[in-house]
């Protein structure tokens, strides 16, 4: 009966060996995943703010492109303008820096 009994306790403590073993794997395990979470957590967050100053950069990047458009534009009409006044001025006649004797006139090869 001792030799039952004593095998009986010796199982119970290897049981209970067995349960604390467990029981800390399972506390590493919980530990592990919680920083885990945290790391990936934080990585999302980086990613959404690299996310949200690429956005804010692509958002500068397009108002400059249209300004720089819009003063291209500009440029482009006011040439425009000045070639319309220089048509107009050769058609009669004038000519911004000809002198009152080369006015309209066209030297030919002879």
């Amino acid at each position: 009966m001792a030799d039952v009994a004593a095998e009986t306790d010796a199982r119970a403590q290897q049981a209970a060996a067995g349960r604390e073993r467990t029981e800390k794997r399972l506390t590493e395990t919980a530990q592990a995943a919680e920083t885990r979470a945290a790391e990936a957590e934080a990585g999302r967050d980086r990613a959404e703010q690299r996310l949200q100053a690429t956005q804010h950069r692509i958002t500068q990047m397009e108002a400059n492109a249209q300004a720089r458009v819009a003063e291209a534009e500009a440029a482009a009409a006011a040439a425009a303008g000045r070639a319309a006044a220089a048509v107009s001025q050769a058609g009669r006649g004038e000519t911004g820096s000809a002198s009152a004797g080369e006015a309209g006139s066209c030297p030919r090869a002879t």
